[in-house]
């Protein structure tokens, strides 16, 4: 009877080994499946961190040229603003000249 019961206890533990070795792989294969998915969220964080800075950096470019742009816009607008006043204001003076020079040749 002594040996039975020792054949028996004998029996649970080999059994229980093997219950906890399948527990041991069972949770070795979902640790390494939860570690790739950490490395895929991982690449996927620094391509987004990429993303935001490309953005980033375009948007910092972005301002620098309207900066530019509206200071060249605003220089050329006031030189066609000086343009068109030339150009609408009266020639009283040069008109003057001219006669007088006319006056001075007639009296001669």
């Amino acid at each position: 009877m002594l040996g039975a019961v020792a054949g028996l206890a004998l029996l649970g533990c080999g059994s229980h080994r093997d219950e906890l070795e399948e527990q041991r792989r069972r949770l070795e294969r979902e640790h390494e499946q939860r570690m790739a998915e950490l490395e895929r969220v991982e690449a996927r964080l620094y391509h987004a961190l990429g993303t935001v800075r490309l953005w980033q950096e375009l948007g910092a470019r972005h301002r620098q040229v309207s900066a530019i742009a509206c200071e060249n816009l605003s220089a050329h607008a006031e030189a066609m603003k000086r343009h068109h006043q030339r150009l609408l204001a009266p020639r009283a003076a040069p008109r003057l000249a001219r006669a007088d020079t006319q006056g001075d040749a007639a009296s001669n």
